[in-house]
């Protein structure tokens, strides 16, 4: 989605939600990694990130299983 890279992240996580409900995986890890970016609330919010990315781990889609089990990794090994 390009609104992220626009910077127009209110814009981007309200799609991001809206496809989530609907239950599209890249939605749903893309919060996530809004989230743990700090593209919402302007820092880098690692609880409200990890429920979505595990939630996108879960899911049916691989490529997108595989990116939130790599980014789950890496806050598990961070103590995140």
């Amino acid at each position: 989605m390009g609104l992220r890279k626009e910077g127009k992240y209110d814009e981007a996580m309200r799609l991001f939600l809206l496809s989530a409900k609907q239950g599209y995986a890249t939605a749903i890890y893309g919060i996530g990694f809004m989230y743990m970016s700090g593209m919402v609330g302007g820092r880098p919010d690692y609880v409200a990130a990890r429920p979505w990315l595990e939630r996108a781990a879960a899911g049916t889609d691989d490529e997108v299983v595989e990116k939130a089990r790599v980014v789950l990794a890496q806050l598990d090994a961070r103590g995140l």
